[in-house]
């Protein structure tokens, strides 16, 4: 039997809070057509604070011009015949604009705003006033509980998903002292693609009012190091097969990291052992800053 795990996460809880205090809203406004901001909530919530504000930016855009637009085009004729044909030309010049000012992913709304508007049964001002008035508060209420309900914390998903990266790299390090090189590396590349997805986030969200006194820094050089180190596990894998060959101080790092002493000797001949070490030795560096960096800041992420 397949069991079916869901999980209703935060993004979820807010938009349907915004879609309910959006709907009483638009009720106790008198509004004629509440699902006008039940649209604006739905699709201006989003993962971030800055994806939200772009969502924002786009959704009002869309609007604004598809409520006007259409209007304009309204008052052009009335005849059944020719309607038709302006509402064709109208649909044709919002794909042109909306390809240009790159809001392709904008396209099929605006369009469906448009037509809505330049086809409506209703008196086209008030039906353009009610989606106006609509819209913006359907806006207001998704920006304003994304800020006041558990905003995003970027940050604290950005240093979970370099811990897990870190367990990764630690148990592909270890291995290679054991064995010559690590045997898979798809897991770990997932593991950093998924820092680097949350490393940008957190860029971009450094400029918002939220984190206004956070490091970026910091998650820039963690990734640098991760980066490094996976380059240098690629970098072994050229060597193989072979049985590692360990020396010098790389012996007694390997002892304070993992615990382990060196008891035997590989067959790798002197020039090879010597870019084996170079590399091990780097690994080992890196692991240690990266895990300092880990440990040091994930008491600080809150703060």
């Amino acid at each position: 039997m397949k069991i079916w795990h869901v999980r209703i996460g935060m993004r979820t809880f807010k938009t349907a809070l915004s879609v309910i205090i959006g709907l009483y809203l638009s009720y106790l406004l008198n509004l004629r057509a509440p699902i006008f901001t039940s649209i604006a909530s739905i699709t201006t919530m989003q993962p971030s604070f800055t994806d939200t504000s772009e969502a924002v930016k786009r959704r009002l855009f869309t609007c604004v011009f598809g409520v006007i637009f259409g209007y304009l085009l309204a008052q052009i004729t009335t005849n059944p015949l020719i309607t038709p044909l302006i509402a064709g030309l109208g649909v044709i010049f919002t794909i042109v604009l909306h390809q240009l000012t790159g809001q392709k992913n904008m396209t099929t709304l605006a369009c469906i705003v448009f037509v809505a508007s330049f086809a409506t049964k209703t008196d086209h001002a008030t039906y353009g006033i009610n989606r106006l008035v609509g819209t913006f508060l359907g806006v207001a209420i998704s920006v304003i509980i994304n800020v006041l309900i558990s905003s995003p914390k970027i940050h604290e998903d950005f240093y979970e998903s370099v811990e897990k990266a870190y367990e990764e790299i630690y148990g592909l390090t270890r291995s290679c002292i054991l064995l010559p090189y690590p045997s898979d590396l798809s897991k770990l590349e997932a593991a950093i693609d998924k820092v680097n997805k949350y490393y940008k986030m957190v860029d971009e969200e450094i400029h918002s009012p939220f984190y206004p006194d956070k490091d970026i820094q910091i998650p820039h050089n963690m990734i640098d190091l991760m980066n490094e180190i996976y380059l240098r596990f690629q970098l072994l894998e050229e060597l193989k097969p072979f049985r590692p060959t360990i020396f010098g101080k790389n012996v007694e790092t390997i002892e304070q990291l993992f615990g382990y002493t060196i008891l035997y000797d590989g067959d790798l001949k002197r020039q090879e052992a010597v870019v084996y070490n170079y590399h091990i030795e780097v690994i080992l560096k890196d692991v240690f800053r990266l895990k300092n960096f880990v440990e040091s800041n994930a008491l600080k992420i809150n703060n």
